[in-house]
């Protein structure tokens, strides 16, 4: 016969253990004075977790290009901070421009920029709450009648992060960093009309 003794006791443990409590990323938009935290987040997401799609010959050219805090989005209001509720510390950056990575001139579409979480942070959320604030503004955008397609220059790594959010691979491409560098990256797009036809991602 079984333990009902033991059971009932193991109900009554897994009772007791508190909910799990989801955490309110506090979101707000990066400004000049987070450079340098910027800076070590980036560097800490990029070293950590590129390399599980990334040689190291592409990271060692790489990684000093892209782990840098770009002034152009820490002064345009829609690239954005998350602070750990516990301690203040950055744990996630991200957000969206009308220009692309590549630095054209592009006013078409609106672009994902520079997204990177904490590397022991990842899985908890925080990439999904930079992506509701940059879907809200861009939905506000939709109302005042400006396109709003959107496309990203995802790396490896994210793509799954950026198919969650409802962009479909257009095709695989590289980035030119410098001369010696062409990084690998994966052009994702997100139509207007997704807008209506696509729910926010939990």
């Amino acid at each position: 016969m079984p333990d009902r003794s033991y059971q009932s006791r193991n109900r009554m443990s897994l009772d007791l253990e508190p909910p799990k409590r989801r955490i309110e990323w506090k979101v707000r938009p990066a400004t000049p004075a987070d450079a340098e935290a910027v800076d070590n987040l980036l560097r800490d997401s990029y070293e950590n977790l590129l390399k599980a799609n990334y040689n190291e010959d592409i990271l060692k050219l790489a990684l000093p290009k892209i782990t840098k805090a770009r002034e152009e989005l820490l002064t345009c209001g829609t690239w954005y901070v998350v602070e750990d509720p516990e301690d203040g510390s950055l744990a996630g950056c991200g957000g969206w421009s009308l220009q692309s990575p590549a630095q054209a001139e592009d006013k078409v579409f609106a672009h994902l920029r520079h997204f990177g979480t904490r590397s022991d942070m990842t899985r908890k959320g925080i990439g999904q709450a930079i992506w509701k604030q940059s879907w809200e503004d861009i939905t506000k955008l939709s109302r005042d009648g400006t396109k709003t397609t959107l496309e990203v220059l995802s790396s490896l790594t994210a793509e799954p992060f950026y198919a969650s959010c409802g962009f479909q691979k257009i095709k695989e491409c590289t980035l030119p960093l410098s001369p010696e560098c062409k990084f690998p990256c994966v052009l994702m797009r997100r139509d207007p009309c997704q807008l209506e036809e696509r729910k926010d991602p939990e």
